[in-house]
């Protein structure tokens, strides 16, 4: 029997085979008409992404909000049909880097602890560190369809390193990190009553705890990631390597990532992940 996780697969390789073969200029007109018609017709979670952009932005107007939103669905419409093409995407053509001399050397044995958020187009950080020499690993999410969770495993493995699921032991993640690869993490989801509250758009939100824990376990080095979407389409990727001193905690070193997001989010809000549930946990009154 075909089952829906079956379809799933199936239809994606299918999307793949055939966005690979389209002009790049298709395949974006494509994501916009995407992110047009799920913007006016799914409303799965269109009221929570407001309910985030009003969380986020407490002084705008509803048309401010709406207006964002709307251009949220089209930036991921691009980015979703664009990541499942990626292995064909020109990146001499289509990407740009500033601060790439924060990174170690290629033949180094030194390893570091990449941090991005789910913002701009995350996923071309493994497909741009494996083309250029470096053993890069991404932490993932399980996928609840198993189509898509084959799909999408399949597919970082052939451009990088197969991806580790965040249930994975903290020793597995140092481990990459103490070989000298480059562990990637986009931790700016809810991390419930384990992690720790920092500030965030002017609201507390509970964040992963993680980076700042390997970063003072390993000494590795803590990289700021992001990859912006100009109005052309190209791809902008930024690294900044965090300051961190010998006073900070852990809970120093995580208001410092979660300020950095924030001044992403703040320059293109537009493309921040808003579907997330970022302030689901508050403190305790």
């Amino acid at each position: 029997m075909f089952s829906n996780n079956s379809a799933t697969y199936c239809t994606l390789q299918f999307l793949r085979y055939l966005l690979c073969r389209l002009p790049r200029k298709t395949t974006l007109r494509l994501g916009i008409r995407l992110g047009r018609f799920a913007y006016d017709h799914l409303s799965i979670r269109k009221e929570k992404a407001l309910k985030q952009l009003r969380q986020g932005f407490s002084h705008r107007t509803e048309t401010y909000y709406n207006v964002i939103l709307k251009q949220t669905y089209e930036h991921f419409g691009k980015v979703i049909l664009d990541n499942i093409r990626l292995e064909s995407l020109d990146l001499n053509r289509y990407v740009t880097v500033t601060g790439e001399d924060v990174l170690p050397p290629q033949n180094s044995k030194e390893g570091m602890i990449l941090l991005t958020g789910h913002f701009g187009n995350w996923e071309i950080f493994p497909v741009w560190f494996s083309r250029n020499g470096y053993s890069f690993t991404s932490v993932i999410r399980k996928q609840k369809n198993k189509g898509a969770n084959r799909f999408f495993v399949e597919w970082r493995s052939k451009m990088s390193a197969p991806p580790l699921y965040a249930r994975v032991s903290s020793h597995d993640m140092m481990k990459v990190v103490s070989e000298g690869g480059i562990l990637g993490l986009a931790a700016d989801q809810d991390a419930r009553k384990s992690g720790v509250f920092v500030e965030f758009l002017g609201r507390p939100a509970s964040a992963f705890r993680g980076p700042a824990v390997f970063h003072l376990k390993t000494g590795a080095p803590l990289i700021l990631a992001f990859c912006r979407m100009d109005k052309q389409s190209r791809y902008h990727i930024s690294f900044e390597r965090l300051q961190v001193t010998q006073e900070d905690s852990v809970e120093t070193i995580t208001q410092k990532i979660a300020s950095k997001l924030e001044e992403a989010v703040f320059e293109n809000p537009e493309q921040y992940f808003w579907f997330h549930r970022r302030w689901k946990t508050q403190p305790r009154k």
